[in-house]
């Protein structure tokens, strides 16, 4: 392959890994949802995927989400449609848009995004893949370690990695140019992959917000020139990575701040089971402050929003918490960040 061949190669391959990261959604912050079960047939399952691009393209904040089931037999099938936002606000607004098409959401038991982590956060986890074929012959591995970050503060990835073997991007390992852009395309596709397995979840199903991953150790070798096969390889190595990994699941603790009535706050004694409660007394009305667990407080959310004694309401997460072992969800979940490409899977699955 010519030195421009080879090239023209490289950016149209460098090209898709950088529409991949464009289409993942943005997950901070986000932690509601509210379920709309499934569509049984084709044609109003295309109508509800229809009007959830229109929802996209109106509000750029929401993330769509499903819960499916996986049989013994493989035969995925999915039970909710899930429409994540901020806040208890945001999803009101998400539902008056959707109310508009037609769509009838309830909000009065909305679903937690939960987070996914590891127990043992400095442990190395390490992974391989390897692929055989008539031309061309596959090793790829890596060693990355999980890091928790502040809360709000997104993915990350980095390396520590340095002057690791990348076979070169042609068939003459002594190549200089070929070796640089190996190493490139490889090391691009790691980030590519680990900002979209944060996004998805890769082991219960669930994503991991404020969560980097740190690569330490890379390693890509093949005989015969496929980009294909550096981006394969990479997402392959990174997924059996992060499926060695202790997962625990999380819930969002939230931070909850408002004014209210004496009598609303006589009331409603479950403020009271918050982990951190202040009061300040101000005549008939008092400030209070507390920091719960989001089930604890799930219940409340619309009578807190729209009760005429409570004002100056702010919430925010401020945590998160281990689920207790009976707790944990069961259900599988998927974020979704290509309506068209879902559309598409359906139908195969169809």
């Amino acid at each position: 392959m010519s030195g421009n061949s080879r090239r023209v190669q490289f950016e149209r391959a460098a090209a898709y890994l950088d529409e991949q990261r464009r289409l993942l959604p943005d997950l901070n912050m986000k932690y509601l949802g509210a379920a709309l079960s499934f569509p049984q047939s084709i044609e109003q399952r295309d109508g509800i995927l229809d009007r959830i691009k229109r929802l996209r393209e109106h509000d750029k904040d929401v993330v769509i989400g499903a819960y499916f089931d996986l049989p013994e037999d493989g035969a995925r099938k999915y039970t909710d449609i899930v429409f994540i936002g901020n806040d208890y606000l945001h999803l009101q607004r998400i539902r008056d848009f959707m109310k508009g098409q037609g769509v009838k959401l309830n909000l009065n038991n909305p679903c937690i995004l939960y987070r996914e982590f590891t127990g043992d956060i400095h442990k190395i986890l390490g992974g391989g893949t390897s692929r055989v074929t008539s031309l061309n012959d596959l090793y790829a591995s890596v060693e990355i370690e999980l890091k928790p970050r502040e809360i709000g503060a997104g993915y990350d990835f980095g390396f520590k990695v340095t002057d690791e073997e990348i076979v070169s991007y042609c068939c003459h390992k002594d190549d200089k140019e070929g070796l640089e852009l190996g190493y490139r395309l490889f090391l691009k596709s790691l980030e590519c992959f680990a900002i979209k397995l944060q996004t998805e979840g890769v082991a219960l199903g669930y994503p991991l917000p404020d969560c980097g991953i740190e690569v330490t150790k890379t390693y890509c070798r093949m005989c015969f020139f496929r980009d294909y096969y550096y981006i394969a390889g990479a997402r392959g190595s990174l997924m059996a990575a992060l499926k060695k990994a202790d997962w625990r699941i999380f819930e969002p603790v939230m931070e909850v701040e408002l004014t209210c009535g004496t009598a609303f706050l006589e009331e409603n004694r479950w403020l009271d089971a918050g982990e951190h409660v202040s009061s300040l007394g101000e005549g008939d009305s008092c400030r209070l402050a507390l920091k719960a667990r989001l089930s604890a407080i799930m219940d409340h959310l619309e009578e807190l929003h729209h009760h005429p004694q409570v004002m100056d309401l702010s919430m925010k997460i401020g945590g998160y918490a281990p689920l207790e072992g009976n707790a944990a969800p069961v259900n599988r979940f998927k974020i979704i960040y290509d309506m068209d490409q879902w559309k598409e899977e359906l139908d195969e699955e169809n």
